[in-house]
């Protein structure tokens, strides 16, 4: 079922570039950042107007991390692309 996300190039196109940013935001997270995604301009204008705000709080919190870099490896898992999973590695210690 999942094969019909990218069965059609227009729609691989999109979902490539929608799965790249939700893996960058969750690579953040799982890094330590707290991140907001806002839309640059309205899609009429732009289909690429995303803008990650990602920002270090002043207290680190290990538990929403942990759990960001478990999502993370979830969704490479899911969508077959564990071979990315160097890719998007995150350091064993954070500051």
């Amino acid at each position: 079922p999942l094969a019909e996300l990218w069965r059609h190039p227009l729609h691989a196109r999109e979902f490539g570039s929608q799965i790249t940013n939700v893996l960058r935001c969750l690579q953040l997270e799982a890094s330590g950042y707290e991140v907001t995604v806002t839309e640059l301009v309205g899609w009429e204008h732009s289909m690429k107007n995303e803008l990650i705000l990602a920002s270090r709080p002043a207290t680190p919190k290990p538990g929403k991390t942990r759990a960001a870099q478990a999502r993370l490896q979830q969704v490479l898992e899911e969508l077959g692309l564990g071979e990315l999973s160097t890719r998007f590695a995150v350091p064993a210690e954070l500051p």
